[in-house]
């Protein structure tokens, strides 16, 4: 069973037992015409009145289809409740499943942006410093350096602001017959 079905399961009405609490409240209900159908023919007999048979029974068979009626409106009612209730736990345990990722995803981006931003900026710092003791040459190949450490800087901190992961197709990556990859990456805007 997945965490979402746990998650329904004890939320439902069916782990608290209320069908089998529903169905015994209305088969009692179905009793009742019994009972009373009972307590009019004993109260005739103790007052040596007669109802006549034909009357009781009409009384008995209304009483009996009015439980009845309500019977199979109380179980539709729940039947129907209880779907309407599972669907919205659906919902909101997919959304709460939904912000969970982001959070994660989120705290996961900030975390690498961390680790990988110190090393970024040792390496910036030791390339400014070789720069300014380089001779020409040397000093070109060190530019190409700093201008990539700088890019991965500018990177870093578009990562830093992301708020909401979302990703987009990575253009960059094409398939072997010229067709667009299904390659994503984050959106950094």
């Amino acid at each position: 069973m997945s965490a979402l079905e746990e998650t329904l399961h004890l939320l439902s009405l069916e782990s608290r037992g209320a069908e089998r609490k529903v169905f015994i409240s209305l088969v009692l209900t179905l009793i009742l015409p019994s009972l009373a159908f009972g307590f009019i023919g004993l109260i005739s007999m103790l007052r040596n009145t007669a109802f006549p048979p034909a009357l009781l029974l009409l009384i008995g068979a209304l009483a009996l289809i009015v439980a009845a009626g309500g019977f199979l409106l109380l179980r539709q009612t729940y039947r129907t409740g209880t779907a309407r209730l599972r669907a919205t736990i659906a919902r909101q345990a997919e959304h709460i499943l939904a912000a969970e990722r982001q959070r994660v995803m989120l705290q996961s981006i900030g975390a690498a942006c961390h680790h990988v931003g110190q090393p970024a900026t040792v390496l910036r710092a030791h390339l400014q410093h070789l720069r300014r003791h380089a001779d020409h040459d040397e000093r070109e190949r060190l530019e190409a350096c700093a201008t990539a450490a700088d890019t991965l800087a500018e990177v870093l901190q578009r990562l830093r602001e992301v708020t909401e992961y979302r990703t987009v197709p990575d253009v960059a990556y094409t398939q072997a017959d010229g067709r667009p990859d299904a390659t994503h990456i984050i959106d950094i805007g």
